[in-house]
């Protein structure tokens, strides 16, 4: 699985800034971190907490093409390990 820094940078040049942490903004970080690029993932919560106050733990549906696309990034090994369906 790929590498993220947990750490709060102190510079604040990017090249891009992604807002949004979910399901959509962390994919998009995973997918451009191969072109080397300085990325900025924001989102309302702090990194690695577990209990959002939003979070309402229902299951999510990802499509063939979807997970071809995770195929690609070199993830859906990773999200088949934990996934119910097999």
């Amino acid at each position: 699985m790929s590498k993220v820094s947990k750490t709060t940078k102190t510079n604040t040049d990017y090249d891009i800034v992604i807002v949004g942490g979910g399901m959509v903004g962390a994919s998009l970080a995973v997918a451009l971190m191969p072109l080397k690029l300085k990325i900025a993932l924001v989102d309302a919560f702090i990194f690695g907490v577990t209990e959002l106050p939003s979070y309402d733990d229902r299951s999510i549906a990802i499509s063939y093409g979807s997970s071809l696309i995770f195929l690609g990034m070199g993830l859906w090994d990773d999200f088949r390990e934990v996934s119910r369906a097999r």
